[in-house]
């Protein structure tokens, strides 16, 4: 592999380390993972370092089949290859122009290997947290349709993985960047009230579409309003409920939400869900809620964040109760009474087992009181199947 001076390599190296200490506190401590992590560090270090008593302290640790412990590998690479100051060569300090020579020279080097790979991925991404260039532009959209270049055996079997996939942080850094300007553009747009702000918002792509919602969520609510009543009338065209989700979010507009959980898709519909309690209060909220029950998707769900109103709602405990005969819903109903049980509901479960002749909502209340983890509860449950049984073998 051709040497480029001095900073790739050492740029390289510490990428590396880093990379594998950021593996390391992902994964946990997981012992296969730590061998296959140590064998990592050593191929590295005989592919990359010239210094062949380093060489020989990895070879020897791969025969023994031993474990380097981490911070011995770091201590031995940094002290004895990386020399005192180079830190100031770290892609993240570097102007974008330098970025982009950076990533050519690496482009250019005749064989790949896992360093400049893993360089070269991380100069994309961190492109893909600056402003746009004309140079970095065309970097990343000629990186965008590129193949993995270096394979690496899957731990548990025969297959090759990617090491990295540079095309596919290339195509992410695009996306950042087509975010970035529709949020611009949006916040633009809707503070001087232009008129075709939701149509354009329909037309868009799904990244430039996702800065327009972060902009509606970094607006104010004056700045919206005269959008309100055309998106209410477009809510079912594609995308649209999620624009219309951050407009609940700043407007507080429950009409719209119920419009947006009734007709929004499943995803959307669930997300805003879990925000109704504390975006409308315990009153208005229950009846948003209530709505959701129409909808298999979500109703469980719904039920759910209604289980959150019992303590201060009486009539969101009721709801639950009558919700517990339900042939769709009762199991549900019968999870979230579990949930939030205390000793009047475990009475009150009790009394259906023993006063109805019902037997979907018996078997509804004992679910119910298994779920509830109430040993005394979950006792006189026992009792009464095993009388049950009792009656039933005679």
């Amino acid at each position: 592999m051709p040497h480029h001076g001095g900073s790739t390599r050492h740029g390289s190296l510490r990428l590396a380390v880093q990379d594998i200490a950021l593996s390391r506190r992902e994964h946990g401590f997981d012992s296969r993972r730590e061998r296959h992590l140590a064998e990592l560090e050593a191929i590295f270090a005989l592919e990359e370092l010239g210094s062949s008593w380093t060489r020989k302290f990895m070879a020897l640790a791969m025969m023994t089949n031993r474990l380097i412990p981490f911070g011995l590998v770091s201590a031995i690479l940094i002290a004895t290859i990386v020399p005192a100051g180079a830190a100031n060569q770290r892609p993240e300090g570097l102007e974008t122009h330098a970025l982009v020579n950076e990533a050519h020279t690496l482009l250019h080097q005749s064989q790949a290997s896992k360093a400049s790979e893993k360089q070269l991925e991380q100069i994309v991404l961190i492109l893909a947290d600056r402003a746009a260039t004309p140079l970095a532009r065309e970097l990343l959209e000629a990186l965008s349709t590129r193949e993995p270049q270096v394979f690496v055996r899957h731990e548990e079997g025969p297959a090759m993985l990617p090491f990295v996939d540079v095309g596919a942080a290339a195509r992410y850094a695009l996306r950042q960047w087509q975010r970035a300007a529709g949020r611009a553009d949006a916040l633009r747009t809707t503070r001087a009230a232009d008129a075709g702000f939701i149509s354009e918002y329909l037309a868009a792509t799904p990244a430039r579409q996702a800065g327009m919602v972060d902009a509606i969520r970094a607006s104010q609510s004056k700045d919206l309003l005269v959008y309100r009543d055309e998106l209410a009338r477009r809510i079912i065209e594609p995308e649209a409920d999620k624009l219309a989700a951050a407009f609940v979010q700043i407007l507080m507009d429950a009409e719209l939400c119920q419009q947006l959980i009734t007709t929004g898709t499943p995803p959307v519909a669930l997300a805003i869900l879990r925000e109704v309690n504390s975006l409308f209060g315990a009153d208005t909220g229950l009846n948003i809620l209530h709505m959701a029950f129409d909808r298999p998707a979500i109703a469980s769900a719904a039920l759910f964040e209604i289980g959150a109103l019992i303590a201060t709602l009486p009539a969101a405990e009721h709801l639950l109760w009558d919700t517990l005969a339900d042939r769709t819903l009762g199991g549900s109903a019968a999870a979230v009474l579990a949930r939030h049980a205390d000793s009047a509901t475990v009475n009150q479960l009790l009394g259906i087992l023993r006063g109805t002749d019902d037997e979907l909502l018996q078997k509804r209340a004992l679910l119910a009181l298994r779920l509830s983890e109430d040993q005394r509860g979950l006792q006189l449950a026992n009792e009464w199947l095993a009388e049950r049984h009792n009656t039933g073998s005679r």
